[in-house]
């Protein structure tokens, strides 16, 4: 996604952009496309996942990533293990199972994840020198 948008951003004169895309992975490298290009306040961002590198971006000033679809697969285990359980041991279960999601956003990232803070922010900033 971060080539992509670069070619993208050679040509394009738009001023509103929404970037989306199937993970955060994605959403991350098109806004650091836009950082590089000098047109991040051209865009606003939202991602798929709730990474972890989303939440950092989350917790960034000025962040144009306005959200991250929590989809919080450490949780899955129990329900999981519990369906499993049920099939093993002929029960009836439901012809589908959902997990709950919820948009996590720079306001609300610390009430799902109060431990990625405890990186602190040196550490937080060198790891976004690193993403993509």
């Amino acid at each position: 996604s971060l080539e992509a948008t670069r070619k993208y951003l050679r040509l394009a004169t738009a001023r509103h952009l929404l970037i989306s895309a199937t993970n955060d992975a994605s959403v991350l490298g098109a806004l650091r496309a836009f950082e590089e290009a000098g047109r991040l306040c051209d865009c606003v961002a939202v991602g798929q996942g709730g990474s972890f590198e989303a939440r950092v971006e989350l917790r960034r000033p000025n962040t144009r990533l306005l959200g991250t679809v929590g989809l919080f697969p450490e949780k899955y285990g129990e329900g999981i293990v519990r369906l499993a359980l049920d099939i093993l041991n002929h029960r009836a279960v439901p012809p589908a199972v959902f997990v709950r999601h919820s948009l996590m956003t720079p306001q609300n990232v610390n009430q799902y994840y109060p431990n990625d803070t405890l990186l602190g922010t040196e550490d937080l900033e060198t790891f976004l020198l690193r993403s993509p």
